[in-house]
Parts: structure tokens; C-alpha cells; sequence
């Protein structure tokens, strides 16, 4: 399906357009002659002047509206057959039921006897230190 249609957009333009501004430019300068120090004041001076830039710039404008005639065609389906084998796999649930036999462990009732002893540590005897005759530097 083919059709005709007219839509609307902008001619931008730019025009450049420029401007004069008043700048103050700085440059240092030094007293005197290579590393002197005038007036018992070390450093820089600064000397400004004024002048005038002139800056230029564009700037976009749209003159009129401007009408485009496009062609719009839409794309048409084909359809297409052809045969396919597809393979599926078969899922089949059932109960299953079946009978065994299964030993467990007999339990019986039993106690047993243990003897308990009791050791410890002995904290060691200092009987032979004599803590009169140490004496402990100032």
C-alpha cells in the first residue's frame, strides 16, 4: 500500500551576529631593573589597561515553515507455508506400588556402669623461699 503525504518542518538559518564588550587585560610587571626590590617592597606590580573585544556569534533562526511531500509505502506480509516436523516427548504419570521387606535394629533396655575418679592439680608448696632476706633495688 503505497500513499502520498505532505508534512510540515523548519528551514533553520544561522546568522552571526557579533558584540563589542570592554575588558580590563592585567600583565605583571617589576619595578625596575632584574630582581629588584623598590621601595623596600618585593614583587610583582600589575599594570591593567582597558580595551575593547569584539566577540562574534551565531545564532539559528527559522525563516518560514517549510511543507515536504514524502512517499510512504507500508511494508505488505507474505505468507510463507511450508511443513515442519516437530518432536515432542511424552510424559506419562502411573502410581507404582510395591511391597518390601525391611530389618531394623532391635532395641533393648540396657544400663551401663561407669566409676568415676576424681583427679586434681596441687598447687606447688614454696616453703624454702625465705622472702625476709630479698631486697628489691630503689
Amino acid at each position: 500500500m503505497d500513499s502520498n503525504a505532505n508534512y510540515m518542518t523548519a528551514q533553520v538559518t544561522y546568522e552571526t551576529k557579533s558584540e563589542t564588550m570592554k575588558v580590563t587585560a592585567c600583565r605583571p610587571t617589576s619595578y625596575g631593573g632584574y630582581n629588584s626590590k623598590p621601595h623596600g617592597y618585593g614583587g610583582e606590580h600589575q599594570v591593567c589597561k582597558e580595551e575593547y573585544q569584539t566577540q562574534e556569534y551565531r545564532v539559528p533562526r527559522v525563516d518560514e515553515p517549510l511543507e515536504v511531500s514524502v512517499d510512504l509505502t507500508l511494508p505488505t506480509p507474505k505468507q510463507v507455508c511450508q511443513k515442519e516436523t516437530i518432536e515432542y516427548t511424552e510424559t506419562v504419570c502411573e502410581d507404582q506400588e510395591e511391597q518390601r521387606c525391611i530389618t531394623f535394629a532391635k532395641l533393648d533396655d540396657a544400663s551401663v556402669t561407669v566409676d568415676q575418679v576424681r583427679h586434681g592439680i596441687r598447687l606447688p608448696h614454696f616453703d624454702f623461699l625465705n622472702f625476709k632476706s630479698i631486697h628489691l633495688a630503689d
